[in-house]
């Protein structure tokens, strides 16, 4: 009977031990858990769509981004195409200026007129003034084309700021050789005002 007693009051102890237990934790309930877990999901859906509205903006900014360097980049090519226009239109102009030179000076030997010392120095000056500018621009042949050629690389690789100092780089090119062409041109006139 002891033995009985001893093993009752074990299991009373061991009872009274689990409901401490139980009633210490926290009750999760089913209905607790299900919220627990709607809530979590809710957590992760509201990271996911900041994170998503976070992609969006920086893809609106890229465009906005690309669309200002395109205007900005087809500004740059019209002006490239004007300074090029400008060029073969002074170029142009040179060759008829180098003509009217030529049967000039055609024309005066025909005639058998010889040209005072004083007049054939200055055509000599000027003629030497003509192969320096020439020089000078046939020093830049092909860079041009050089710039034109790694601006389809930055197209690719879609740097903008990059394309743009190329571009001001071939309008550089551009002015200078124009400005060259004008001084030939002005120097022409002044040879064939001089033999005319």
């Amino acid at each position: 009977m002891k033995k009985i007693i001893s093993l009752v009051m074990v299991m009373a102890l061991i009872a009274v031990s689990g409901l401490f237990v139980v009633s210490a934790s926290p009750a999760n309930t089913p209905k607790q858990n299900r919220m627990q877990a709607i809530t979590q999901k809710q957590t992760e859906i509201q990271k996911k769509m900041d994170q998503l509205q976070e992609r969006k903006q920086q893809f609106e900014t890229k465009i906005e981004e690309w669309q200002g360097c395109e205007n900005g980049l087809a500004n740059k090519k019209v002006e490239m195409m004007s300074n090029k226009g400008s060029n073969l239109d002074l170029l142009f102009e040179n060759k008829q200026l180098r003509l009217q030179l030529s049967k000039a000076l055609k024309t005066i030997k025909d005639s058998d007129t010889v040209l005072s010392d004083e007049t054939a120095a200055s055509l000599l000056s000027y003629k030497d003034e003509i192969k320096a500018l020439t020089d000078e621009i046939k020093a830049t042949k092909g860079e041009i084309q050089d710039l034109l050629k790694q601006n389809k690389e930055l197209i690719v690789n879609k740097d903008y700021v990059e394309m743009d100092l190329v571009y001001d780089q071939i309008a550089e090119i551009q002015l200078t050789r124009n400005d060259q062409l004008q001084s030939i041109n002005d120097i022409l006139v002044k040879m064939v005002e001089l033999v005319a």
